[in-house]
């Protein structure tokens, strides 16, 4: 994951893209003063889709945590809804009683989103 990361404001990588948030005149304005100057633990990563691409499959790949480690992250551990699980830092959607549909994670931030699923 070379091209992502916690960069500062002032020292992005080329082709970064920028949040904009929308005013009540109908107008926008940056998100620059809405975000801490450097990301950290609870958000703020700048990511790309081949790096995150890169994540999932080395996850499910047993690349970064050992086969019992990942199975713990990608368990259930409480029920949000219907058909709509949480684990360790991970959203699970089931589509059956033992299926799992699909793994997600979000983050949101003014003026940018991201959800990623597998």
């Amino acid at each position: 994951m070379k091209n992502s990361g916690y960069f500062s404001f002032d020292s992005l990588p080329p082709n970064t893209a920028l949040g904009y948030i929308d005013r009540p005149d109908g107008s926008w304005k940056t998100n620059n003063y809405s975000l801490p100057v450097k990301g950290g633990s609870d958000g703020g990563a700048f990511v790309t889709a081949k790096d995150m691409a890169k994540l999932w499959k080395a996850l499910m790949n047993f690349q970064l945590l050992d086969e019992s480690y990942t199975n713990k992250l990608l368990s259930t551990h409480t029920q949000v809804n219907e058909n709509g699980f949480y684990g360790y830092g991970i959203w699970i959607k089931k589509q059956t009683e033992d299926g799992i549909l699909k793994y997600h994670i979000m983050g949101y931030d003014p003026g940018v989103s991201f959800h990623s699923a597998y």
